[in-house]
């Protein structure tokens, strides 16, 4: 490698001859530039090829380092456990886990705040110092020294000496411990605080909700009370393997049930007064409501206070609502129903005529003045040889031989009841709605004269 005059190839590079001393660049602790052939020093480090301490530092490790005095313990920098830097790189700045003005504690330790002393550390916590729930000071007593948390806050039953995070002795967390809280091993059960069913006392022992054990850490009942299904309910109240029979709830205070409505008696056992028992004894329901057990067939609803009728839904009817949609009660004495031909949307027989019963089912028997309308049809539909006249929501039947467009016999005429036009006029032609003359007339404007005259 070929260098201009005055440079040297080193390393690779063609460095100023003025910046090499003993075949080394600026003492390994600068950098050389060419162009003034002069060393650029480290901030530790001065001298034309940065061969010595800068003023105020003083060699360490064998004279490899320099170093002001403020960082330096036994030849060694910040105690080999940090560097030396600050503005005036006259302050140690340390290692993770370590402190003191020289970085002379270790992890387990602090600095005594007025001397080089490492003081044992009891502050420690996984995040921070006592978790966050105190301050951490020193303790200094009969000749011993330790930093110790203040107390744990509203935490009482967590260690001071072990950071706020683990419990005193006789205390535990309650899984899981994410929150790290301790509490009496007396109160825990399982995963809860006094099984859930009470608060755990300073004093280490459970005060249960309602009527709970204190003495089972709310597990079991007080005395007189039995568990069921998770609540502690009076023997009183306890009827078989049900509370109140299942008619009712128990007053905790009284011992004694509250019945729901229509049920009486001390365990709920009655109907209350003017009812019966109904659907397997679940339900009270007036008399009149009531046949084969069931409440208005388990289709309506029992209505009325002095006169009581069963008010059915989904289109049920009948006395106790027995008869199905499409169906109307024939014999409410023999709960017997017939199938319902009458009913339409606009009334039974569309509002127009009679429905009779014939042979167990019910049928429209004539459409009143709507006499070519169907009553096989629900008097909706038109009888054979008729059709719908006017407005088709208006369902009006009329014979067909007499519809003339929008008319009834071309407006020249009546319609019969043998479904023919009867003309005004004798010389129109009925067979066509009168709006033709008969074959011997001819139309001469408005009229119809006899043909040849």
């Amino acid at each position: 490698m070929t260098c201009p005059e005055n440079q040297v190839s080193l390393g690779g590079m063609c460095i100023a001859k003025e910046c090499i001393f003993n075949n080394i660049i600026c003492s390994n602790h600068g950098f050389c530039h060419n162009d003034s052939k002069s060393c650029s020093c480290d901030p530790t480090f001065t001298g034309l090829h940065c061969d010595a301490c800068a003023i105020g530092m003083i060699p360490v490790n064998n004279s490899k380092q320099c170093a002001n005095v403020k960082c330096i313990e036994n030849d060694k920098i910040c105690n080999g456990n940090g560097s030396c830097g600050g503005i005036n790189f006259d302050q140690c700045v340390c290692k993770p886990g370590f402190s003191g003005k020289l970085c002379q504690c270790g992890p387990d330790h602090l600095p005594h705040p007025s001397s080089q002393e490492c003081v044992i550390n009891l502050c420690k916590s996984p995040n921070q110092l006592c978790y966050g729930r105190s301050e951490c000071v020193l303790v200094e007593k009969l000749g011993q020294k330790e930093f110790i948390c203040n107390g744990c806050g509203e935490f009482t039953d967590n260690d001071p000496r072990q950071g706020c995070a683990q419990c005193l002795p006789g205390k535990g967390f309650l899984p899981p411990p994410a929150d790290r809280k301790c509490l009496s091993t007396n109160c825990i059960t399982g995963n809860t605080i006094c099984n859930g069913k009470g608060q755990c006392q300073s004093y280490g022992f459970c005060v249960c909700n309602g009527n709970f054990s204190s003495f089972s850490n709310c597990r079991g009942c007080k005395q007189t009370f039995q568990l069921h299904d998770g609540e502690c309910i009076p023997d009183l109240c306890k009827t078989g393997n049900t509370e109140c029979n299942g008619r009712g709830k128990c007053d905790m205070n009284r011992l004694e049930c509250r019945c729901e409505p229509g049920f009486s008696g001390r365990s709920c056992e009655l109907c209350a007064q003017g009812l019966v028992f109904a659907n397997s004894k679940t339900e009270c329901a007036k008399p009149a409501c009531v046949n084969d057990d069931k409440v208005c067939g388990g289709r309506g609803t029992c209505e009325g206070l002095s006169f009581t009728w069963c008010n059915c839904q989904n289109r049920s009817s009948g006395k106790f609502c027995e008869c199905d949609d499409g169906y109307t009660q024939i014999n409410a004495a023999l709960l017997t129903c017939g199938r319902d031909l009458c009913k339409t949307q606009r009334g039974r027989c569309f509002g127009r005529g009679a429905c009779a019963l014939e042979n167990a089912q019910f049928v429209c028997k004539d459409c009143g003045n709507f006499p070519f309308n169907d009553p096989k049809q629900q008097c909706q539909g038109c009888l054979p040889g008729a059709a719908y006249f006017g407005n088709a929501s208006n369902y009006d039947c009329r014979p067909a031989k007499c519809i003339t467009g929008s008319s009834i016999c071309s407006g020249q005429g009546t319609c019969e009841g043998s479904g023919e036009c009867r003309c005004g006029d004798p010389a129109l032609d009925p067979v066509h709605g009168c709006s033709q003359c008969l074959a011997s007339f001819e139309r001469v404007g408005d009229t119809c004269v006899p043909s040849g005259c």
